[in-house]
């Protein structure tokens, strides 16, 4: 099955490129954020628990596990990506420890400050650090689900958080059709956090052609497009930077 996520921004019908030494003028907004991002991202789902559904895992990372071993080898692909120019990482509540590691990392890079950093909510981690848990994650696209994991993000990422995207939207999913969810994401919106999604399964067009209808207030949503993205932008105030308050944002 395919899975669509925002990891580029587009200027105009062309994609803006990397270039070689990873030049900040080269780069464009996405979305409703200020920042840049580059055509190229780095998703922290392979590295952010033990247990993940790539090929080719057991050859890169052996069987050592643990949480500080994967901490230290997500720090040593960011720094590898970041040289070679990328400019956009992405995690998910999902994703184990994403966001913890990622954090870390930015605190640590103290030079680092012309990233667009991303995550998902919408699945929950379940394996408790293990690779043969019953379940390793469970989906829920509900109100409660966004508020709470939007302050376990905020938590962690603070106002280093830029995009953050319902986590693999299907046709059948209540975030399409909940008008209080779709209100707290316009607030979020306005507070300065551009909101997106991801999809999956077949019927990935059906899904952004519903979203595409999504109204806020008698407005419709703005959605842009380039060939992997689907950032969705409920109508907001200029973006203010600010520390993020758990729930607020």
């Amino acid at each position: 099955m395919g899975h669509a996520k925002v990891i580029a921004g587009y200027v105009g019908r062309e994609p803006y490129r990397i270039p070689p030494n990873g030049a900040r003028d080269a780069l464009r907004p996405t979305g409703n954020s200020d920042d840049p991002t580059c055509h190229i991202g780095l998703g922290l789902a392979a590295i952010g628990r033990p247990g993940y559904i790539n090929l080719g895992r057991d050859e890169d990372l052996g069987e050592e596990r643990s949480v500080r071993t994967l901490h230290t080898r997500t720090h040593e692909l960011l720094d590898a990506a970041y040289a070679q120019g990328v400019r956009y990482f992405d995690a998910a509540r999902s994703y184990g420890r994403s966001e913890e590691f990622l954090a870390d990392w930015l605190k640590k890079r103290t030079d680092v400050d012309d990233v667009v950093i991303g995550s998902k909510w919408g699945y929950t981690y379940t394996a408790g650090w293990t690779t043969d848990a019953e379940k390793h994650e469970v989906k829920d696209h509900s109100l409660v689900a966004y508020e709470r994991q939007l302050a376990e993000s905020g938590a962690l990422l603070g106002d280093r958080l830029d995009l953050y995207q319902i986590h693999s939207v299907t046709p059948e999913s209540p975030a399409l059709t909940d008008k209080e969810l779709h209100a707290r994401l316009a607030e979020a919106a306005r507070g300065g956090l551009t909101i997106g999604f991801s999809t999956s399964g077949p019927a990935q067009a059906d899904a952004i052609r519903a979203a595409l209808a999504v109204e806020v207030d008698g407005e419709p949503c703005s959605v842009r497009f380039s060939r992997r993205t689907t950032p969705w932008r409920p109508p907001r105030a200029p973006r203010s930077p600010r520390p993020m308050t758990p729930g607020s944002r």
